[in-house]
């Protein structure tokens, strides 16, 4: 009797800790670059509304300015390009006094200047497993450490990344994240309003339902949680909105520049600061000119070397050349994170989320927060704040909880009883 006992009381305890929700949470989180907030409200997109209707949606994601390449690494570390020190598509290195584009990606000194420590990074350091589906940075060390796993293919299909991220899932991996690249190309090649954008996002939606899928089939729902986010969004611009650089200053007076976007960046030589500062800094109206420290606060732009010490920043739609008037695309990004046409949107579904929760706006800084909370990882130092973001998350449900308790009691109550006789 004495056994029967202390199974009833073990059996008790196995159902309050499951009870608990001490459930392992995995996560898969999906990059689909050019994300602007309003495309998946221009075509038909069932899996997407669905997800939403079963989870949660982000109506506008504001990711960090400047809205280029380093807003991906923000999502990953909850740091401001100031912070981790991927502060333009391009850069100007004066320690290592080379320029370099942040797709410099096989050269680890580029992606360690700050204090960057991505997800991928921070699981590997508490024991969990990670890895990377061609999500820019993942291929690098930040402070020694990669993911366990990685690919290095931008271009391979989103079909391809969704089966190597379920195999790795299949396999135990705690956390997975992947980056597609085409709906921002073809945003600036066609525009925001193209026929080919909304291609491809029916193709995101076919292979977000695929995912979907994939995850019942493999009895991973109770498990995995999934995120799918962009980091900036898109704007049509045109060559009748250029503003030329070298209209305004004699750029063999610099030692080093960075243009062709809606920011350019100067390095002067010696004794050229101030003179080419007020040549610059009434030139255009389109255009606000700042010395680095001077730049507004709410940018988040300026404690950082690769930052260089005069900043031009051009009003949406306008784009600034070195030389030239031909801006080579039909679209572009990178204008001040507030305008609408630069916001993204979210999507999150899984045990970790709420269900049919929609909320208007979140900042993506607070993604790596996020992130580590459905890990029950120790977040490193960011900038960003799980307060801010933790409205979409549910708790373990004390009302499953106290269900299980008012069932359980009674059964084993009685089977208690009967060892007593």
């Amino acid at each position: 009797m004495e056994v029967l006992r202390v199974l009833c009381l073990s059996v008790l305890f196995l159902e309050l800790g499951a009870a608990s929700g001490n459930l392992e949470q995995r996560l898969i989180f999906i990059l689909l670059d050019g994300l602007r907030y309003d495309y998946i409200d221009s075509v038909y997109t069932p899996n997407m509304d669905e997800m939403a209707a079963q989870g949660v949606k982000v109506d506008y994601l504001t990711n960090v300015f400047p809205t280029f390449i380093p807003s991906k690494i923000s999502l990953v570390t909850g740091l401001y390009p100031e912070s981790h020190g991927l502060v333009h598509n391009h850069m100007y290195d004066s320690v290592h006094n080379s320029y370099a584009m942040t797709a410099n990606k096989n050269d680890s000194y580029w992606w360690n200047s700050g204090i960057a420590e991505p997800i991928w990074v921070t699981a590997r350091k508490q024991k969990k497993t990670s890895g990377s589906i061609d999500y820019i940075g993942g291929f690098a060390e930040f402070g020694g450490v990669r993911p366990n796993k990685f690919t290095d293919n931008p271009i391979a299909e989103l079909r391809s990344k969704i089966d190597t991220a379920i195999n790795w899932l299949r396999g135990g991996m705690d956390v997975v994240v992947v980056e597609w690249t085409y709906l921002d190309v073809v945003g600036h090649m066609f525009g925001p309003l193209s026929t080919q954008v909304g291609d491809g996002i029916k193709k995101c939606d076919e292979n977000i339902g695929y995912l979907r899928q994939k995850i019942r089939e493999f009895g991973l729902e109770d498990q995995v949680n999934i995120i799918i986010a962009g980091d900036h969004g898109m704007t049509e611009v045109s060559n009748n909105n250029v503003i030329n650089l070298s209209d305004i200053i004699d750029l063999d007076n610099t030692i080093a520049y960075i243009a062709e976007s809606p920011i350019a960046m100067i390095l002067p030589k010696d004794g050229f600061l101030e003179t080419m500062y007020i040549q610059l800094k009434n030139a255009h109206p389109n255009m606000t000119v700042y010395k680095k420290e001077d730049i507004p606060e709410y940018y988040h732009y300026r404690d950082h070397y690769r930052i260089l010490p005069i900043v031009a920043i051009a009003d949406l739609p306008w784009i600034i050349l070195a030389n030239g008037t031909d801006v080579g695309q039909m679209a572009d990004h990178g204008f001040n994170n507030e305008e609408i046409s630069m916001k993204s949107m979210m999507l999150a579904e899984g045990p970790a989320f709420r269900s049919n929760f929609s909320v208007e706006s979140l900042n993506a800084i607070d993604m790596y927060e996020l992130m580590c909370k459905i890990l029950h990882l120790k977040p490193a130092p960011n900038n960003g704040s799980l307060a801010n973001i933790q409205e979409i998350l549910v708790e373990p449900s004390s009302a499953t909880a106290c269900g299980i308790y008012t069932l359980l009691y009674p059964i084993l109550f009685i089977l208690l009883s009967l060892t007593k006789n």
